[in-house]
């Protein structure tokens, strides 16, 4: 990602703030990252579905989830300076 060439701000911190969210997310939903790389100007995934424990979760498993993904995202909003 490296510096800005206007600004010259350094924006190296934001693939680290990307790989975090995807391994968060993945890990409130069922769906395996096979493989991932953070680009300087976009990303690759390979994800998967993980079908077995998808029809497994119950409704309420899935609201959990979910609401345990945004109490941590809130968490984090309130801890650190605006990233972008």
């Amino acid at each position: 990602m490296g510096d800005d060439p206007l600004t010259g701000i350094n924006y190296d911190h934001r693939r680290d703030w990307v790989e975090s969210q995807l391994l968060t997310l993945a890990s409130a939903f069922s769906i395996d990252v096979a493989a991932y790389a953070v680009m300087s100007n976009h990303l690759h995934l390979v994800l998967s579905v993980d079908i077995y424990q998808s029809n497994c979760f119950a409704f309420m498993a899935f609201i959990r989830g979910y609401f345990c993904l945004a109490i941590e995202l809130i968490t984090k909003c309130r801890e650190c300076p605006l990233i972008f």
